[in-house]
């Protein structure tokens, strides 16, 4: 998510932001990530231009963040770009692999106004 202010705006400010940050960008977030030894954190990042690597930019990663503040995330403007990024974070954090995914099936469940059930217990094969 890109915010030009932090301290003082509304969903309608912020907006996922997914094909214009470089891959250098999240490579560099990716490292700092796991430098500190976290399997998931939030990068906080100074740029002028996520589209290029934070030494073109002269950017700076300012801090990682053991508790991610996931919730922002879903205080966006509301448009086609937008994704519900606490599923593939859950789902890869509970290592989900292949088939059918529980937390997206709980989420249409859920959307489609029926009650959600605890996921049948998987079995190693």
């Amino acid at each position: 998510m890109v915010e030009t202010a932090t301290n003082q705006n509304s969903a309608l400010d912020n907006r996922s932001v997914f094909d214009a940050v470089s891959g250098d960008l999240v490579e560099q977030s990716r490292r700092a990530v796991e430098l500190v030894g976290l399997r998931l954190g939030g990068v906080d990042v100074v740029t002028t231009d996520p589209r290029v690597p934070l030494a073109a930019s002269g950017g700076a990663i300012l801090e990682v963040n053991g508790s991610p503040g996931i919730h922002y995330h879903y205080l966006v403007h509301a448009d086609s770009t937008h994704r519900p990024v606490a599923i593939p974070i859950t789902e890869a954090l509970l290592d989900l692999g292949p088939g059918p995914s529980v937390a997206r099936s709980a989420v249409d469940r859920a959307d489609s106004g029926s009650t959600p059930r605890a996921p049948e217990p998987r079995t190693a094969t």
